[in-house]
């Protein structure tokens, strides 16, 4: 099984870079099931591809498989999502994936990277907000069932 290490940033979007030149792509993803979250992943252009993906537990850390599919099987299987779907333009800077949200999610904005061990070391850039890789409200999974989430105001 393959092993997935990722850290998750919310992103100052007035000190991103021009991510003009970054190769961008849409991304879309319908949630089929929980415990495990299973995903059907629709990346569009040139040449689409459609990719089946199961989560283990974790949030650092977790099993990840991604099993390649036919796009008849991905539009099949996408009328089975039952936990909601989230649409995506996901930049690609450097080592980083920068996520900006669409329809429902828009104005959110996310970067990750993927890392070979749990302490490896990477530059936090300026644009670089709070991490979020342990607020479960922040996975991709759950904003597309729950939506944004809901800043409590103490006080």
């Amino acid at each position: 099984m393959g092993t997935e290490i990722e850290r998750r940033f919310l992103i100052y979007q007035e000190h991103l870079p021009d991510l003009s030149e970054c190769h961008s792509e849409m991304i879309k993803q319908a949630y089929l099931t929980k415990d495990p979250w299973v995903r059907v992943r629709v990346v569009e252009g040139n040449k689409p591809k459609a990719t089946l993906t199961v989560k283990g537990e974790g949030t650092i850390t977790r099993t990840e498989v991604n099993c390649p599919i036919s796009m008849d099987d991905a539009t099949d299987l996408w009328d089975l999502a039952k936990f909601g779907v989230i649409y995506k333009i996901r930049h690609h800077y450097g080592p980083w994936e920068i996520d900006e949200f669409t329809d429902k999610l828009a104005g959110l904005w996310m970067a990750e990277i993927e890392l070979a061990t749990e302490d490896a070391k990477f530059d936090k850039w300026d644009w670089l907000g709070q991490e979020v890789t342990e607020d479960i409200r922040y996975s991709n999974a759950h904003l597309a069932e729950h939506g944004l989430p809901v800043l409590k105001i103490s006080g």
